[in-house]
């Protein structure tokens, strides 16, 4: 933002609320964000009522939607106006998704699509399997835009999870575990990059990054040079997106998540 970048959050925060929102820590604009780690709902207005009578609901989102609304569409749609509105500068999207999470809930008709289908690879959730969908068209309508406005040749897209999902409703075969596990199917995640001219279109790269890396790596695709603090647990990985080697060594954290 200090570097003249249009900043903005939409989607899952999950960081905190009053005092910790996206707007406390730099960005213009919060879409979509407070401290809870799932949505009431993912059809409109997007709440639903909790065990002590209050209603829930995302905040943001409450006008200008429709029945049958789906949340994962609806939050590309304010990205989308977000990104045309600042076309003419430079920019920098943070676009988390609440999906795929629970509630477990999809398109009706995109789940009829998966109906009857064989297991593949210990996928058998029609309704899991649309919801991935629904990520994967909102994704696909990001880079159309930037296509569309004519800033996708200067624009870098991170694709990346934040863990595994949970066992109980999908699969990490072959990998083993599930969502907070320190085993493979815990932290090993989906990672895409898209940086024109530079990475490689289907390379692959087996350098291994952690979400605090993006920090450094981000800064220093922009050219960015801020005063950071004098360390940082985040190391740039811009090598491993060149195609060269990136050995950033052993990492360390602590994760304790025992719900799983």
């Amino acid at each position: 933002k200090t570097a003249g970048y249009a900043t903005a959050s939409v989607g899952k925060w999950h960081l905190g609320g009053r005092g910790y929102l996206p707007t406390d820590q730099g960005f213009d604009v919060n879409i979509a964000g407070n401290a809870r780690g799932s949505p009431p709902s993912y059809f409109w207005p997007y709440e639903r009522e909790n065990n002590l009578g209050s209603v829930v609901h995302i905040p943001g989102l409450d006008e200008g939607g429709k029945e049958g609304e789906y949340l994962t569409d609806r939050l590309t749609d304010e990205a989308l106006a977000w990104i045309e509105k600042h076309a003419e500068t430079p920019f920098f999207l943070y676009m988390t998704h609440y999906a795929v999470h629970t509630p477990i809930q999809a398109k009706p008709q995109l789940a009829q699509k998966y109906h009857g289908k064989a297991v593949s690879n210990a996928q058998q959730d029609s309704d899991y399997a649309a919801m991935i969908e629904s990520v994967d068209d909102s994704v696909g309508r990001i880079v159309a835009k930037l296509d569309e406005i004519g800033v996708a040749d200067n624009t870098v897209v991170f694709f990346f999870s934040d863990n595994g999902g949970v066992g109980t409703i999908t699969s990490m075969a072959p990998l083993r575990g599930m969502k907070g596990m320190l085993y493979d199917g815990g932290i090993r995640e989906p990672m895409m990059v898209r940086w024109p001219g530079v990475t490689k279109p289907g390379s692959v790269s087996d350098a291994p990054v952690i979400s605090t890396d993006f920090f450094p790596t981000i800064l220093e695709l922009a050219g960015i040079k801020p005063q950071l603090p004098a360390r940082i647990d985040g190391e740039t990985f811009t090598a491993a997106l060149r195609g060269k080697a990136h050995d950033r060594g052993a990492m360390y954290w602590h994760y304790p998540h025992y719900g799983n």
